[in-house]
């Protein structure tokens, strides 16, 4: 129901009222007769957009990516990920690369972050462990 009360006239098949907020005519623009060839045209309007985006979104994919890298890309430290995103972000915004090819990258630049921590954290319990196994058996710590 509207804020004010007021609602469509229109009585569903259920018997129950249409809930949303009604025009001048007292039924709301989706029941309003008057208004039926303007509702038909909106909804092809927005067909026809919304077929047009997928044709334009099958186009971009057919033709690959729209920029050729020119060198292969180190993704070993957090700073050459930054960099590759950084690059990635201009390419966009200079309209050599599509979206959709920098959401791959996006991604795929997370899951090299992700691979680099895990990598980092087992070489940090790797040196842990020989430091441990280095000590004599009598200086080792106990844990709390």
């Amino acid at each position: 129901m509207t804020p004010d009360g007021a609602r469509c006239s229109f009585v569903k098949a259920d018997g129950t009222r249409c809930a949303m907020r009604p025009t001048a005519s007292g039924t709301c623009v989706v029941h309003d007769e008057t208004q039926k060839a303007a509702m038909q045209e909106a909804r092809r309007r927005g067909a026809e957009a919304a077929r047009a985006r997928r044709a334009a979104v099958r186009a971009e994919a057919a033709q690959g990516p729209s920029v050729a890298p020119t060198k292969a890309l180190k993704l070993d430290t957090a700073g050459q990920i930054h960099s590759c995103l950084e690059e990635t972000v201009n390419a966009v915004r200079l309209g050599n690369l599509s979206a959709t090819a920098a959401n791959v990258i996006g991604s795929l630049c997370r899951a090299a972050l992700t691979a680099l921590e895990v990598r980092l954290l087992e070489q940090l319990e790797a040196e842990k462990a020989q430091q441990e196994a280095s000590q004599p058996v009598g200086a080792r710590r106990r844990r709390r």
